[in-house]
């Protein structure tokens, strides 16, 4: 019975841990943030502050979003998130969300 109960947390443990490294890998597809510099039918290029002057595919999966409106494009000086996958050229765009230049909110007070 001790044995049963043993093999029972080992079997929990892993469990946990696979997921845990599941989540690591998924969420380690590049993602850009920055202003939108040039587009076209096949590439958008964004100029973000970590990496630069960045090329992105767009493809005809790509889904564009403003808040929950879906786009057809994305006009230069928009400031976007892009979500890609790695390819062996130029990441891919998955999604590409514009980020309304909205103030940022004040802090709330607790009373």
């Amino acid at each position: 019975m001790k044995a049963l109960k043993i093999i029972g947390l080992v079997a929990v443990l892993l469990a946990v841990v696979g997921v845990s490294v599941y989540a690591q890998i998924k969420w380690r597809a590049p993602h850009y943030f920055g202003s939108v510099v040039s587009v076209s039918d096949t590439a958008l290029v964004i100029a973000d502050p970590k990496d630069g002057t960045v090329t992105v595919r767009l493809t005809e999966d790509t889904l564009i979003k403003r808040g929950t409106e879906t786009l057809s494009a994305v006009p230069p000086g928009e400031t976007v998130v892009v979500f890609a996958k790695r390819t062996d050229t130029d990441p891919e765009a998955v999604l590409v969300r514009v980020v309304d230049d909205a103030p940022p909110r004040p802090p709330r007070h607790r009373q």
